[in-house]
């Protein structure tokens, strides 16, 4: 009746993010908690079961699929056997990856990121410094693959007892002296995890598709802001492309400097702020969906 579509999402963490891409999209549309409605649950499946209840509504008219959108993680969905997948249900729109955080894990970001802890500006830093950063990120995908493959096998096999679950923290899994504790665990069970992988087609490559969006966001940030933290140091000497102050001279004023001092407890608070930079171009598919509801133009 108020010509307004609604959108439908799993829990109140996601909210904001999702109002926040709902006026990127510049579509007038309201992000509601499923279970806002009578006969919902939270989470997922509540988006689900609502949105299944809602195919005889979009079958009705064409018209009706542009006024209600239900947004879901990917989870394990595509490895699990008769899982539900976008193409059986209108109006279902299942995210590229694991979970939405992974959608902040980008170079576009960290350079945000660094700004924001320094005095530079973003679009100063070159990317010979962005590489700096992110090589002590690359150089920790590995582990963090082998603990995503055992958390995926422990979810799509039943009575498996995996060591590492999807429930645990993101601080237990990807802090270097717990994810040290559980390699040397996992060690002995990384050919049967490769095999685990090969059988079901995936590879380090997928690795955005198996791994908890929160541990992404989280290793992200954690192995980020330690490269970060050196910035200041590496410009003095020259290691990176320096700073306009190091160039003339005046390294007590280099621009790497850090504002404010976080240490590895602080990281969720870096990754508050790192949730409300949205990357247009990351986030381009769900943007695009949005889009694809009712505005009073179309």
């Amino acid at each position: 009746m108020l010509k307004r579509p609604i959108i439908l999402i799993e829990g109140k963490t996601d909210r904001p993010i999702y109002n926040n891409l709902v006026k990127i999209s510049q579509i007038n549309a309201k992000v509601h908690l499923v279970n806002e409605f009578r006969n919902t649950n939270p989470g997922c499946e509540g988006v689900i079961n609502a949105i299944v209840n809602l195919q005889d509504f979009f079958n009705r008219s064409l018209n009706n699929i542009k006024f209600v959108l239900g947004i879901i993680d990917q989870d394990a969905r595509p490895y699990r056997v008769s899982e539900i997948n976008q193409q059986t249900l209108q109006g279902l729109f299942i995210l590229k990856y694991y979970s939405l955080e992974t959608y902040f894990s980008t170079t576009e970001n960290i350079k945000r990121l660094a700004a924001r802890l320094s005095y530079i500006e973003a679009n100063e830093i070159p990317h010979e410094t962005i590489n700096f950063i992110e090589i002590n990120i690359t150089n920790s995908l590995e582990d963090l693959y082998y603990l995503s493959l055992e958390a995926l096998k422990n979810a799509c096999l039943k009575g498996y007892n995996g060591l590492v679950r999807y429930e645990i923290g993101a601080g237990k899994v990807c802090n270097d002296k717990s994810k040290k504790h559980l390699m040397t665990q996992i060690a002995s069970k990384k050919q049967d995890l490769a095999a685990f992988a090969q059988k079901k087609g995936i590879s380090i490559k997928d690795l955005k598709q198996i791994c908890k969006g929160k541990w992404y966001l989280y290793n992200y940030l954690y192995r980020a802001h330690y490269q970060i933290k050196q910035l200041s140091a590496q410009c003095r000497l020259g290691q990176i492309p320096q700073c306009s102050s190091c160039k003339s001279e005046n390294p007590d004023d280099c621009l790497y400097t850090l504002k404010s001092h976080y240490t590895t407890q602080d990281i969720s608070k870096l990754s508050d702020q790192i949730l409300n930079i949205i990357d247009h171009n990351e986030c381009s598919d769900i943007i695009q969906r949005i889009k694809e509801l009712y505005s009073p133009t179309t």
